[in-house]
């Protein structure tokens, strides 16, 4: 077997079909459009899939997933949000990205124990593309009791209450630039001897130039960056569906200042597979996931150009520990509810989702208007 054979079988072969066709018919594609087809072609990609595990859970260990006292916790956030807002009714929650629901299960557990009022007048819309993901959490809710919650209204607009995004935009398909020389460049992917190669093309489009002069880049030769032109589709979807309420992120990235240094001159974008992290972006296509850094600032400055106000720019382990979860495992230790095992387990899972190195870096951006 040679190393193209394996690069085939690695990946999956009728998306490789279909990317290389696209290449060979009309020449080199952005990087955002490999991606897009990568991570989401209706039939193939990597978020659509219908097996063996679509989405991150076979990949990578998201906080939802590591423990269910994430989306506890994230309750007390959610009823912060509600009083804020004057207690309306209905409270809509639109979570994007939502998965098999192992985020909302858990928080609607906590509001309808501690706040049974609260709980009554949630709404909750999802918002996730996999169609075997959304109906494992459709079942889900109803496992929890939580159906009477879920709304059918798949396309909400002029809702008061808030959105929730958790590693979700880190997913947006990215354009990839390269500075030589005095020149910017961008990374294309073009078909070269029997599989993908990179290849770069001077660019000077003004809403590139805008972008680094809008966050004070400077770039040296050689360094790369990444560029999310969904986020400025994001926003817009979510100006239209809140019209009053807060919006809350969490993803990898850092605000500009901290995003561009020396130790991320080549980039952030990444393949994550079976929990591990590589740069061969071109192996297993259609079968790991892809990610880039959200840049936190741009984030901001798009949101404030559609009325949201930041209210809060913080790190996953700073936020948790804000809402309690340190007193929560506390007092989970002295508890006769749960064995020591489940106690370690969850202890060791909140260690996770507060790692300075991991997990609890992730940045946490509140927006309200």
């Amino acid at each position: 077997m040679n190393h193209t054979d394996q690069r085939w079988q690695e990946s999956n072969p009728d998306l490789v079909s279909i990317i290389r066709d696209e290449v060979t018919a009309s020449g080199p594609i952005s990087f955002e459009r490999f991606m897009d087809l990568a991570l989401y072609h209706p039939e193939h990609g990597y978020y659509r899939a219908e097996s063996p595990a679509p989405g991150r859970a076979g990949d990578f260990l998201t906080a939802p997933e590591a423990h269910p006292i994430f989306g506890a916790v994230l309750a007390g956030q959610i009823v912060a949000f509600d009083a804020a807002l004057g207690h309306p009714a209905p409270f809509t929650i639109i979570e994007y990205g939502a998965g098999s629901g192992k985020l909302i299960r858990p928080l609607l557990a906590e509001i309808r124990q501690k706040l049974p009022d609260l709980y009554a007048r949630i709404s909750y819309t999802p918002v996730e593309l996999n169609v075997t993901r959304r109906t494992e959490l459709i079942q889900h809710l109803a496992d929890g009791g939580h159906q009477e919650r879920l709304s059918e209204d798949t396309n909400p607009s002029t809702v008061i209450g808030c959105v929730l995004a958790n590693e979700f935009i880190d997913a947006f398909p990215a354009r990839r630039f390269v500075q030589q020389g005095d020149t910017l460049h961008e990374i294309h992917v073009d078909w070269q001897d029997g599989w993908f190669a990179e290849v770069t093309t001077p660019v000077d489009d003004s809403a590139t130039r805008e972008y680094l002069e809008r966050h004070g880049y400077d770039l040296q030769p050689g360094e790369q960056f990444e560029l999310h032109p969904g986020i400025e589709r994001w926003v817009q979807d979510v100006d239209q569906a809140l019209s009053r309420g807060s919006v809350l992120i969490i993803d990898y990235g850092y605000p500009a200042q901290e995003l561009f240094n020396d130790h991320r001159r080549n980039g952030t974008v990444r393949a994550y597979h079976q929990h591990g992290v590589t740069t061969e972006l071109y192996r297993g296509i259609g079968r790991q996931d892809l990610t880039a850094h959200v840049n936190f600032s741009e984030l901001q400055w798009q949101a404030e150009q559609h009325g949201f106000t930041l209210d809060r720019l913080t790190t996953q382990a700073e936020l948790l520990e804000s809402l309690g979860l340190g007193e929560r495992l506390f007092a989970l230790q002295s508890s006769n509810s749960i064995t020591s095992d489940e106690y370690l387990a969850t202890r060791a899972a909140v260690l996770r989702m507060i790692d300075p190195g991991a997990m609890g870096r992730f940045r946490v951006m509140m927006l309200s208007r």
